[in-house]
C-alpha cells in the first residue's frame, strides 16, 4: 500500500507469513499468501478479480469451472451471490440483528460456547457468532460482506453504514479462501482506528492490529481509493486439490517432535519427586524446591537457547519481586516455568504445561503461565505476577538476540541501542513488538525504566553462545 502512494497503481506481492497462532486442519503458523491492491478500485472490483482468477484456475486444472470439493459439487463459473454479514446471519441461522439487541447477543454467545476475544462489543460479538455458526452452511462459492468495524481495523467505512466497513471474505465449501476491502485512505481515520486496536489489545485481544507510523506516515502524504485482497495460497492449494488437511500442501508442516514421548517416559522418573508433599506458599498448590524445577526444565526443554532464556526470564522475575516486595521464589519459578512445553509440545503450548506438568502448583503461577499466551489461552493478565511475566518474557528473548550480536555480551549495553532494536522490526522478527509495548503499559513503566532494569539484571548472569 506504501507502493500505491508511490504512484505504483497497481501492485502484487507472494510472500511467506508467521502468525504465533494454532495449528488445525486448515490453518499453520507459517503459510503463504498472495496479497495485491489497484487504485481506484473498491471492494465490488476486488470480488470480481478474484473471482475470475479461481475461475481461471479450476479451467486449467480440471477443464471445467466444475470440481469436487470435499463430498459437495461446487461450480465457479456461474457469478458468486454477495450476502451481507447480516443477511448471511439471517438466511442461515435466524438471527434478525435489527431485532436483537446486546443481551441478546451475550445470550446466544453463551448458548454456543462462543468466547470473543478482549471485552464484549456489538461488532465483536456478532462477527463471532457468524464465524461460528454461518461459514458451514456457505457451500457454494459465496461472498459475506459489510464486516462490523471493530473486527476490521483496515478496512474503509461504508459508504451508507458508519457501523460496517466495506469487507469481505470468500467462502467454498464452508471454508474461507480470502479477505478483503476497500481500504482506508484518511490517515487519521486510520490512526484512530489503529489506537481503537491498541485499546482492545489491552482488554486481551491478542489479534488486534499494531500502530504502524511508516504507513501512517504514507498516507498523509495522499492515497487514492484503493481495493485489496489476500489469498493464502496453501489454502487455495488445498481447495483446488480437494485435500482438505494443511500439512499435506506444504512442504515442512510443523509438527509434535518426535522425542516426545521419549520425554514423557522421562518425566514420569520425576513425578514423584514433584507430587510429593512440598512447602505451601500460596493456595490452590504447592511449590517444589527450585532444584526440582531446575531438573523438570532439564527433561522437557533440550533446545539451549530456549532454557537460557527461560533462565533469563526467572531472573528478571526474581529481581523485581525483590523490588516490589512480592515471593521472589514463586516469581522465580513462574518466570522459570513460563514456556515448559513449548518445545515439546509446541501447537498446545501454554495449556499443555498448566493442565498436567503443572497441575499441582499454586494457582497464581498457573495463573501467569496462561495470561503470558492470551492469544493461545484467552486469559489476560491481572495480577502482579502476570504482568510482570508478560513484560519480562518477548522483551528478554530480543535482548537476548542483542547480545548474542555484542562481543562483550549484555556488559556496557546501551538501553537505547534496545530501544533502536525494538524499532527495527526486521531484527528478531520473531519477536512481538505489539506484546513489548503492551508489557510496558500492564506494569506502568516506560521502555528505558523496564529495559535499564533488565540489562542490570542480565548483566550478572552468565554469558552464553
Amino acid at each position: 500500500k506504501r507502493l500505491v502512494v508511490g504512484g505504483m497503481e497497481k501492485v502484487f506481492e507472494i510472500g511467506r507469513n508467521f502468525r504465533n497462532e494454532g495449528i488445525d486442519r486448515t490453518h499453520n503458523p507459517e503459510f503463504t499468501m498472495i496479497e495485491w491492491y489497484e487504485a481506484y478500485a473498491d471492494y465490488h472490483r476486488m470480488m470480481d478479480v478474484a473471482e475470475g482468477l479461481v475461475r481461471h484456475l479450476v479451467m486449467k486444472l480440471h477443464g471445467t469451472t466444475k470440481m469436487k470439493v470435499m463430498e459437495y459439487e461446487i461450480d465457479v463459473g456461474e457469478k458468486w451471490p454477495r450476502l451481507t454479514m447480516a443477511a448471511a446471519l439471517e438466511q442461515h441461522v435466524g438471527i434478525k440483528l435489527a431485532e436483537t439487541d446486546d443481551e441478546a447477543l451475550k445470550i446466544l454467545l453463551t448458548k454456543n460456547g462462543i468466547k470473543p476475544l478482549g471485552e464484549f462489543s456489538r461488532g465483536k460479538a456478532i462477527f463471532a457468532i457468524f464465524d461460528h455458526l454461518v461459514p458451514a452452511h456457505l457451500i457454494q462459492p459465496t461472498w459475506i460482506i459489510d464486516y462490523p468495524k471493530e473486527v476490521s481495523p483496515l478496512a474503509k467505512q461504508h459508504r451508507t453504514n458508519p457501523d460496517l466497513v466495506e469487507r469481505f471474505e470468500g467462502y467454498i465449501a464452508g471454508k474461507e479462501i480470502g479477505d478483503g476491502w476497500s481500504e482506508i485512505t484518511d490517515a487519521l481515520d486510520q490512526r484512530s482506528r489503529f489506537e481503537n486496536e491498541q485499546k482492545h489489545l489491552r482488554q486481551g485481544d491478542a489479534e488486534a492490529h499494531p500502530v504502524d507510523e511508516e504507513f501512517l506516515e504514507a498516507m498523509e502524504y495522499g492515497m487514492p481509493p484503493l481495493g485489496g485482497i489476500g489469498i493464502g495460497i496453501d489454502r487455495l492449494v488445498m481447495f483446488l486439490t480437494n485435500t482438505w488437511s494443511i500439512r499435506e500442501v506444504i512442504a515442512f508442516p510443523t509438527l509434535r517432535p518426535v522425542k516426545s514421548a521419549q520425554i514423557k517416559a522421562e518425566i514420569s522418573k520425576i513425578e514423584p519427586i514433584i507430587s510429593s508433599p512440598a512447602v505451601q506458599l500460596v493456595p490452590g498448590g504447592s511449590l517444589p524446591a527450585r532444584s526440582v524445577n531446575e531438573l523438570l526444565l532439564t527433561q522437557y526443554i533440550k533446545n539451549a537457547k530456549l532454557a537460557h532464556h527461560c533462565y533469563m526470564v526467572a531472573a528478571a522475575m526474581e529481581a523485581y519481586a525483590k523490588v516490589l516486595g512480592e515471593n521472589s521464589e514463586l516469581w522465580y519459578q513462574t518466570g522459570l516455568l513460563h514456556d515448559l512445553d513449548w518445545e515439546a509440545f509446541p501447537d498446545e503450548h501454554p495449556n499443555k504445561a498448566v493442565a498436567e506438568m503443572l497441575a499441582g502448583y499454586p494457582a497464581e503461577l498457573r495463573q501467569a503461565i496462561l495470561a503470558h499466551a492470551p492469544s493461545r489461552t484467552g486469559v489476560t493478565a491481572q495480577t502482579l505476577l502476570d504482568k510482570y511475566l508478560f513484560a519480562c518474557d518477548e522483551l528478554s528473548g530480543l535482548m537476548h538476540a542483542a547480545s548474542l550480536m555484542r562481543p562483550t555480551g549484555f556488559e556496557g549495553m546501551e538501553v537505547k541501542s534496545i530501544q533502536k532494536k525494538i524499532k527495527d522490526k526486521a531484527f528478531a522478527a520473531n519477536v512481538s513488538r505489539e506484546d513489548i509495548n503492551s508489557g510496558f503499559e500492564l506494569i506502568g513503566k516506560t521502555p528505558e525504566e523496564h529495559v535499564a532494569f533488565l540489562i542490570q539484571v542480565f548483566q550478572a548472569m552468565p554469558k552464553t553462545d
